[in-house]
């Protein structure tokens, strides 16, 4: 072995517990998500929606894709058959995504 890893002392030891209480207190605050993160993922959750079943020739409005991934009641305008084709994307693509590498 070319190099050594040196013994940790007392102090060595003292420091990295401090580190760790540190870096508990602001964990906390480093990982919290920007407020807009979550209305940006929506919003571009709505669009991949309404783009991937465009290609079918399965359209809505942007206003029954965000209620669509909010959970929300869609306008009856979009039609049974369409509702349940995009709840079914909407679906497919929550499973995916949760789903591990």
């Amino acid at each position: 072995m070319l190099y050594a890893v040196p013994e940790l002392d007392t102090a060595d030891h003292q420091v990295l517990r401090e580190l760790d209480t540190m870096r508990a207190a602001l964990g906390a605050h480093l990982r919290s998500e920007p407020r807009w993160a979550i209305q940006l993922r929506r919003n571009l959750f709505a669009a991949a929606v309404r783009g991937s079943n465009a290609i079918e020739n399965i359209t809505i409005s942007s206003a029954n894709a965000r209620a669509l991934v909010e959970h929300a009641p869609m306008s009856a305008a979009a039609g049974d058959e369409t509702q349940q084709a995009v709840i079914g994307y909407r679906d497919a693509m929550t499973y995916v995504q949760q789903t591990p590498s």
